[in-house]
């Protein structure tokens, strides 16, 4: 059973003539819609003799795989769009148990972590200068690479603090530490849904989400966070208020929506048992 990654486009394309030419069946795992998503970043323009040669590839390996694999329900929607190919939806998981985290030290600080780029998709640097953090007695601790880092690191004082990035296995360790785990979006990228989303509710902790698309529909419509627009900083700037003054119940309330959340729709062991009994069916 062959599954060919896309993106990167190009690779995956060179993949499957090597299967035409052997006459081999393959899955198409598409982790990103390219040329879409390059579009949204800005990366090319849409019309382009770039973005004309992208979509060219990207629709022949639509046509010419078995079926699809997808990461968010706005790619699967766009793949039954495209082709009447078998569609499923698998979700980029981390394996989690219950939680029973209940309190923190009320005189210890609310504190906030973001682990990830720190890039212009991301924007953290605008948030760490548009969000007053010493006035919320909160702190933000980063951890990550990225064009904005020198500037971030320049920004430190006793509420912004930045560290070295750490490994996966280390991260979701240390996010177990934290109040919430942020994840900005400062550019809609259609079809796209932050891993950090699932990586953070399996450690327990609640998402702060700032953007738009699935990743705000999700953490609003589970409760395993709280979701805000690019241009509700200072709704985000109230909740934490809020936060600050009823921790003990916010915390109860977020690991009861955050354990419901990893037993139904974002249960690790069903979402590979549904995988392999579409691979089975598929082969």
């Amino acid at each position: 059973l062959i599954i060919i990654q896309t993106p990167p486009l190009t690779s995956a394309y060179g993949y499957s003539l090597a299967c035409k030419l052997f006459c081999k069946k393959y899955i198409l795992n598409v982790s990103d819609l390219w040329p879409s998503t390059a579009v949204d970043l800005g990366v090319i323009a849409k019309g382009s003799v770039s973005w004309n040669m992208f979509s060219f590839i990207e629709k022949s390996l639509y046509i010419h795989s078995n079926s699809l694999i997808a990461q968010s329900n706005e790619t699967t929607k766009y793949l039954r769009n495209c082709t009447d190919k078998k569609v499923h939806l698998f979700r980029n998981l981390t394996k989690a148990n219950n939680f029973t985290k209940s309190s923190f030290d009320n005189n210890n600080r609310i504190k906030i972590i973001y682990a990830g780029l720190l890039g212009n998709a991301q924007d953290l640097l605008a948030l760490c200068k548009k969000i007053d953090w010493s006035k919320l007695n909160i702190e933000l601790h980063i951890f990550g690479e990225g064009i904005q880092k020198e500037q971030i690191v320049l920004l430190q004082n006793d509420y912004i603090h930045y560290h070295k990035p750490i490994s996966k296995n280390e991260i979701q360790k240390e996010i177990q530490k934290y109040d919430f785990s942020l994840v900005p979006l400062r550019v809609n990228i259609f079809g796209a849904f932050p891993s950090k989303i699932t990586a953070t509710i399996s450690s327990g902790v609640p998402v702060l989400f700032i953007g738009e698309g699935e990743g705000y529909d999700i953490v609003k419509r589970l409760g395993i966070g709280k979701s805000f627009r690019n241009d509700e900083l200072s709704k985000m700037s109230d909740f934490l208020k809020m936060y600050s003054t009823n921790r003990l119940y916010y915390i109860k309330c977020f690991t009861k929506k955050i354990n419901l959340t990893l037993q139904g729709e974002f249960n690790y062991t069903d979402n590979i048992n549904k995988l392999n009994k579409f691979l089975t069916q598929i082969n």
